[in-house]
């Protein structure tokens, strides 16, 4: 457990602060953030280890003192086989863009909306015989949990994919966990160059990488899959 205090807010100002906390994940868990004792809410770290992560939490007004007065934040780590390894911490102010950018017809939902994907759209570079799906992803920021994205190549859904990537948001390092409030863009980019001509179906959906266990999207078949377009592959 750690505790720290940061600056208190300009009264009639903006109150809300984002405070960055870098580790090293080297051991997957979740930490609980406190602000002058209130709990603010549950950070995932996914297991990356060997590499540095930044987990950004909002700090909501109301939890803030007034400057001079600081603020007390506490940390509370959970790190079942392992331990929580924090380097530093950092804060900013924050500007909402939630309420502009919420979906209103998803393409799904996980989570019973708190994960919202608002688009996947299909881009298939035939002369460097990759497939990148554009995910655009919405949360009110109460998504849970460490999560990877899957991308399934099917030439017959009912057998095993022929190609597949799955990975975090933000290059790995993003968890549902701990999403900002707002929309969130990414590239899943899948390798064919061992795929024969063909058409081919495409999939998406989320899982736990510690359970396998999936999440089961609104509109998703049994599997927790959903399908969201085909792609022809010309050799």
């Amino acid at each position: 457990e750690e505790s720290f205090n940061i600056n208190g807010v300009v009264e009639g100002h903006d109150g809300r602060r984002l405070l960055i906390t870098r580790l090293h994940p080297a051991d997957a868990g979740t930490f609980d953030v406190y602000a002058n004792d209130h709990f603010v809410g549950t950070c995932w770290i996914p297991a990356i280890p060997g590499h540095w992560l930044e987990v950004a939490t909002l700090i909501p007004a109301e939890f803030m003192s007034v400057a001079p007065m600081p603020t007390r934040i506490r940390i509370v780590p959970h790190v079942p086989n392992g331990y929580y390894m924090p380097y530093n911490h950092i804060t900013y102010g924050y500007y909402d863009t939630s309420v502009q950018n919420k979906f209103t017809t998803p393409l799904t939902e996980f989570q019973n909306g708190a994960i919202q994907l608002g688009s996947a759209k299909l881009d298939y570079q035939a002369d460097k015989a990759k497939l990148a799906v554009k995910f655009e992803w919405y949360t009110d920021g109460s998504a849970k949990g460490d999560y990877k994205v899957f991308v399934h190549l099917y030439a017959d859904k009912n057998q095993p994919p022929v190609a597949q990537l799955d990975n975090r948001p933000g290059n790995g390092t993003l968890p549902p966990g701990n999403w900002l409030p707002g929309v969130l863009r990414d590239t899943i980019t899948v390798d064919l160059a061992k795929i024969p001509s063909g058409t081919y179906q495409v999939a998406i959906g989320m899982y736990d990488p510690v359970s396998l266990e999936r999440l089961q999207p609104a509109n998703g078949d049994e599997q927790g899959r959903l399908f969201i377009g085909e792609v022809e592959i010309k050799g």
